[in-house]
């Protein structure tokens, strides 16, 4: 079955308190144009410059793609989300978050950036746990899929497989922003941007992706800090 799109306005229009209630919330269309409007002016900030804006679409309905079933996901230039985020404004903010930087990375590199990268990089800024998500990889007795075997989309994984993906990524990401910072990272997305390979682009911030893998695995073989 093909999944639904439904119409912001009209979506958010249902959950609008009904007449005579004794007292009515504030519209939540124009809440859901708050969250949008704040994620937007976040990321332009942490980036440093101006975003065009995808579509937002809300999805309801199954489907064969696994990611309609995602609470929200970006693909083919458009955001598309579940209407039961929409209520939920904590989980709408981060979704947003997390998505429009999918947005702004894919119109920056131009499609020229490592899926682990991304993901990494939209869960860095979406508000993800880092120290939890690290306690989990720790607590596993597989060994670390290596970064360069996560380089394309995860949607194609077995669950667990797909799991242990996003996670090392936020892990990694976190790792390499504590190596290179915000100002490092925006220039390997730069050279990303200019068609760099990923190998290429890290080197020029002194890092190797021999280095890069290595030096993470060993922290996560640390113990975490307790303060």
């Amino acid at each position: 079955m093909t999944p639904r799109l439904l119409s912001i306005a009209a979506l958010l229009a249902a959950t609008v308190a009904r007449a005579g209630d004794p007292a009515p919330s504030p519209s939540p269309t124009g809440a859901f144009d708050r969250e949008v409007r704040a994620a937007r002016s976040y990321l332009e900030g942490w980036f440093g410059t101006a975003m065009l804006m995808p579509p937002i679409e809300i999805v309801e309905g199954p489907s064969r793609d696994p990611n309609t079933d995602l609470p929200g996901h970006y693909q083919d230039g458009a955001v598309r989300i579940r209407p039961e985020t929409v209520q939920k404004q904590s989980e709408l903010r981060r979704v947003l978050r997390h998505e429009l930087t999918h947005a702004i990375i894919d119109q920056k590199t131009k499609g020229n950036c490592p899926h682990w990268l991304q993901e990494g990089i939209a869960q860095f800024l979406d508000g993800t746990d880092v120290r939890a998500t690290e306690a989990w990889l720790r607590r596993q007795t597989s060994p670390l899929i290596p970064l360069f075997r996560i380089e394309g989309p995860f949607r194609d994984r077995d669950p667990q497989t797909r799991e242990a993906a996003y996670r090392e990524s936020a892990s990694a990401v976190s790792f390499l922003v504590s190596r290179i910072g915000r100002t490092g990272l925006l220039f390997l997305i730069q050279r990303l941007g200019e068609g760099r390979p990923f190998d290429r682009a890290l080197l020029e911030t002194g890092l190797s992706y021999t280095e890069l893998q290595q030096a993470w695995e060993s922290s996560l073989r640390r113990p975490a800090k307790t303060n």
